[in-house]
């Protein structure tokens, strides 16, 4: 993968804007197209959902936002300069993503939620209570510090897979990053709960209007009649 070097802007207004330019992929191995010719712009401060057939490429879509990969045609630009351009770790800086296949490791709570072993507590609590978490941070015996799984310890908490995607969902509001990127993130909710969470995403919009919001884009697998 070709390794840019230019630093991304530094910006107050999160002022972003992402452009996929007759964008083409396949994957090795095949001559079948993913994706064929694919052109749309989105910005900070809109929403986005990307909705469609199962293997109609959404996924692939974000890992190519994300350069993950990268494009066999075409141009993904990120205000007006080709993303590969950039130097990686700062592009990616600039996302906060829910992948479908995400992992929580056998670490502190609130590791997880700031991907690192320093963080703020006050930040993660927020996140977590934001993700519909707050009830089950309740019962953590040690809060933050509590270690989930049994991997390293007896005393290790066991979360189901809602409680995991809760908390994935944490660590995107964490990162506080300009585009938030959710992949089906509520696929082991049941309805109920998947519209709690999306009402609290709502309310966190709410509380930002001063601010430019994130982009969101969700990818949607189920048929909801659209």
């Amino acid at each position: 993968m070709y390794q840019g070097s230019l630093t991304t802007e530094k910006r107050s207004d999160r002022g972003y804007q992402v452009e996929f330019r007759d964008v083409s992929f396949r994957y090795p191995g095949t001559e079948a197209w993913t994706l064929r010719h694919v052109s749309v712009k989105f910005r900070v401060g809109s929403r986005m959902a990307i909705v469609g057939e199962n293997d109609s490429g959404k996924t692939t879509f974000i890992k190519l936002l994300c350069r993950l990969y990268d494009p066999q045609e075409g141009t993904i630009l990120l205000n007006g300069i080709d993303i590969r351009k950039y130097e990686y770790r700062e592009y990616m800086d600039l996302f906060s993503v829910v992948f479908q296949d995400f992992q929580l490791l056998s670490q502190p709570l609130g590791s997880n939620v700031a991907g690192r072993m320093e963080y703020d507590e006050g930040r993660g609590i927020s996140a977590l209570q934001d993700a519909g978490f707050g009830s089950r941070l309740e019962t953590m015996p040690e809060g933050l510090n509590t270690v989930l799984y049994k991997l390293y310890g007896e005393d290790g908490v066991e979360v189901s897979g809602s409680e995991a995607q809760k908390i994935a969902i944490a660590r995107a509001l964490y990162k506080d990053a300009p585009f938030i990127i959710l992949d089906e993130p509520t696929a082991a909710f049941d309805p109920i709960t998947e519209a709690e969470i999306y009402q609290k995403f709502n309310d966190i919009q709410n509380r930002r209007l001063h601010f430019p919001l994130p982009v969101k884009l969700q990818v949607l697998r189920r048929d909801f009649g659209l």
